[in-house]
């Protein structure tokens, strides 16, 4: 009697067990992913900055190298809140000696005053900063930056540090692919000192004393290229006395296609190195070592789902997800939440959210959505099995379209089914085509009340192009945001052929090699970045050293504001209302990590020595 009992007991446990793994464990237990994006009020501080660092931008745009770098620059002082005046290099009739430093962009100089030079070497010789970011044949400045004479020009490749400059990219060696410009061919005089030269020793970037002052010469196009705004940006740092830049201090790692559904059956890389099926290489493989390389190195991941992978862009004929796509999403999903991770949307299925004639449809192998309306149910079919998987409380904030590819008319699809979303990640670099989502960091164009984070690399393969991007990215905009595909392994363009325990190896040595640079940036998932930049968005920073004082004073100061500062010829000792952190001591500076945590502050210096 006794084992009848025993028995039925166990045939109603193993139906149970079923029942929760066929009927989903979510429908039981729910989870959370939730977060406040409002604005505390903003606080102006009361400090009176009489005379702010600001910066004289003098340009040609005539060329369209000059074009290039002059919107390089106004991008980036845009982000760090650096304050300048810019005007055309043969306009200009104001006063040289307001400015902390005097940066050009210019190839041309025809029509420039004669007194506008003189002023500048005048600046320069009682102590000011000329940077100048665009080798000239015939600049009239070529003579105070030590340069002899010049027999022409010369296609240069590779970049090599002769001195400490800012921490990765002074040891990173990018290939001629990324890495080649244009130079003059010159002789230098003895007092230049060499920053930064080409592989055949031409040299591209150094700094030489005139009079009190200092003059960076760039000898290079490089800087037309966004992948170089790291370094420019930090070469002006350099050049100057002290500089103040707000950053993201983030370090985000994205998944794209995860969770979605794996393909059923045997893949035979797969099978010929671990004997699994697909699905139990992921689940017992992938996922684990994933997970591993995330505590190691400080990850937390955000990962953008995919509901199916259909051929569906009609939303009469949107069907139901299986019961079995449903075990394996959901069992990934709790995986990402379970780890600190977030949930971000991918889509629906993988094909880009764009209509016919928005995009290249047949070099993707993609067919076009019908209309909008059937853009936006297919995100409400995934936000219905979101719910159904996670529960009620999983609100669903971050996007990235398949292929990297976004109409707006898909944007417009995104707005209708998810008011909640606040950022969408393209891509930062790339080739235009046709609906391909280039993005700057800041509001979306189209849909302002969205936020564009484009991503920065991607990849599981270590290479020295990769660091290069990662560094000048950290240098520019103090942020890491990285993806990866679950089927990089299993796809012979991104996987490159190599097995998963190569991949994975080189994929921890990234982040390895991020955090022994940088060990300070904060391992955020995609909202944390996003709440980041809001506080940061309209934040406007006033400073100015007074003998061996940093005077602050934030407007619209909304929280914690991280800053990379650089100080030449000096160190910190102490500052008021915040923290700080030696991120690196070079020949001539010192860059430190500094976080606010008040709308004033006085960073106290700690004499002349480094």
């Amino acid at each position: 009697m006794k084992f009848k009992y025993f028995m039925l007991l166990t045939f109603i446990t193993v139906l149970g067990l079923q029942y929760f793994r066929v009927n989903a464990l979510h429908t039981h237990f729910t989870l959370k992913q939730e977060m406040e994006f409002i604005l505390p009020e903003s606080r102006d501080g009361d400090l009176n900055i009489e005379n702010p660092q600001k910066h004289l931008l003098l340009y040609n745009e005539d060329g369209v190298g000059s074009r290039e770098i002059l919107y390089n620059l106004t991008k980036v002082f845009e982000f760090t809140k650096t304050k300048y005046h810019s005007e055309k290099i043969n306009g200009y009739r104001g006063k040289i000696s307001d400015y902390s430093s005097v940066i050009i962009v210019a190839e041309d100089f025809a029509g420039m005053r004669k007194k506008v030079f003189l002023e500048i070497k005048k600046f320069v010789r009682d102590g000011g900063n000329l940077i100048v970011l665009e080798r000239s044949f015939k600049s009239p400045f070529n003579s105070m930056a030590g340069i002899l004479d010049i027999d022409g020009f010369t296609e240069t490749s590779g970049v090599n540090f002769y001195t400490s400059f800012f921490p990765g990219m002074e040891t990173t060696k990018p290939s001629a692919k990324i890495m080649s410009g244009s130079s003059l061919k010159l002789n230098l005089s003895k007092g230049a000192e060499i920053i930064a030269a080409s592989d055949d020793n031409t040299p591209l970037i150094w700094e030489i004393s005139y009079g009190k002052g200092r003059v960076i010469y760039s000898n290079t196009s490089i800087f037309e290229a966004n992948t170089t705004r790291g370094l420019m940006t930090q070469l002006i740092a350099y050049g100057n006395e002290y500089f103040i830049m707000p950053v993201f201090n983030s370090k985000i790692a994205h998944i794209d296609d995860f969770p979605a559904p794996i393909p059923l059956g045997d893949n035979k890389k797969i099978h010929e190195e671990y004997n699994m099926n697909n699905i139990n290489f992921f689940k017992k493989v992938w996922w684990p070592d994933m997970e591993s390389i995330a505590q190691r190195e400080k990850l937390r991941y955000t990962t953008f789902m995919i509901g199916d992978y259909t051929d569906i862009t009609d939303k009469e004929k949107i069907v139901d997800f299986t019961e079995e796509l449903k075990e394996t999403t959901g069992y990934f999903g709790r995986e990402v939440f379970q780890n600190g991770g977030e949930l971000g949307f991918h889509g629906y299925n993988h094909f880009s959210l764009a209509l016919e004639g928005g995009m290249d449809f047949e070099d993707y192998n993609y067919s076009p959505w019908k209309g909008v309306t059937d853009m936006a149910f297919s995100i409400e079919k995934l936000k219905e099995l979101t719910k159904n998987l996670y529960g009620e409380e999983v609100k669903i904030f971050s996007y990235v379209p398949p292929s990297n590819i976004l109409t707006k008319e898909g944007k417009e699809a995104l707005t209708i089914a998810m008011p909640e979303l606040k950022s969408i990640s393209g891509v930062f670099e790339g080739v235009y085509e046709p609906g391909l989502l280039l993005q700057e960091v800041g509001r979306d164009p189209d849909y302002p009340q969205l936020y564009s984070l484009p991503r920065f690399s991607s990849g599981f393969h270590y290479n020295e192009d990769l660091m290069w991007s990662i560094y000048n990215t950290i240098g520019a905009y103090g942020c890491v945001s990285h993806f990866v595909h679950p089927d990089d392994i299993i796809d012979q363009e991104r996987g490159g052929g190599k097995s998963w325990e190569q991949l994975k190896k080189e994929y921890e040595n990234i982040f390895s090699q991020i955090n022994t640079h940088f060990p300070m940036l904060d391992a955020d998932v995609q909202s944390d970045a996003t709440l980041k930049y809001m506080q940061m968005e309209d934040l406007v920073i006033d400073h100015e050293k007074i003998k061996n004082i940093i005077k602050i004073n934030f407007s619209n100061y909304r929280g914690p504001v991280n800053t990379f500062v650089r100080i030449r010829g000096n160190r910190i000792k102490e500052i008021e209302n915040g923290e700080f952190h030696l991120i690196e001591k070079t020949a001539k500076d010192n860059l430190y990590l500094v976080k606010f945590y008040a709308d004033k502050s006085n960073i106290i210096l700690g004499g002349e020595g480094l």
